[in-house]
């Protein structure tokens, strides 16, 4: 058993507690801001689009993500390819689009799907972005202004897509 990931952490804080709503934030955000380890259909070509593969599931199909390459590999059986993007841009690039997010299916104790609904939710109220500001009516006033420029530029900032093969270790 390996140690548990921030990811894990957050997860637990938030099971434990699932009616604290800062709890389940904390936890989305924890997503958002993280690092994925998104598997893919086929490797990707140098500074080409990526295309994650997409898995039928009686739920609607999803897309798996991983928060560290020895989950994927651990998923996969072995070498499979792979994409390392935030969380954030994975949540963008699914938007409605309806697929959903499988994370670290089946591999560690954050293993949960995301319906593309909650999806869209994540996207549309940027958790993660002004994490925090939500109870307070005049900071996220003063902030609603720049919270579109952060969102656009951490996105076309992330875009440009790391790709590897995972392996199992």
């Amino acid at each position: 058993m390996t140690d548990p990931t921030p990811l894990d952490l957050a997860y637990a804080a938030a099971d434990a507690e699932p009616e604290r709503d800062g709890a389940r934030l904390s936890f989305y955000a924890r997503l958002a801001d993280g690092e994925l380890f998104v598997l893919l259909a086929r490797e990707a070509v140098s500074g080409g689009a990526i295309e994650p593969r997409i898995f039928p599931i009686e739920g609607g199909p999803v897309v798996l993500a991983f928060d560290t390459e020895a989950r994927l590999a651990g998923f996969s059986g072995g070498v499979a390819p792979y994409a390392a993007l935030p969380g954030r841009v994975l949540a963008a690039q699914l938007q409605g689009q309806g697929i959903g997010l499988g994370v670290n299916l089946g591999v560690a104790p954050s293993s949960m799907l995301l319906p593309p609904e909650a999806l869209d939710w994540l996207e549309r109220n940027r958790v993660g972005y002004i994490f925090g500001l939500g109870g307070n009516k005049v900071l996220l006033a003063r902030a609603a202004p720049l919270a579109d420029d952060a969102a656009v530029s951490r996105v076309a900032g992330a875009a440009r897509y790391s790709t590897s093969v995972a392996a199992s270790r």
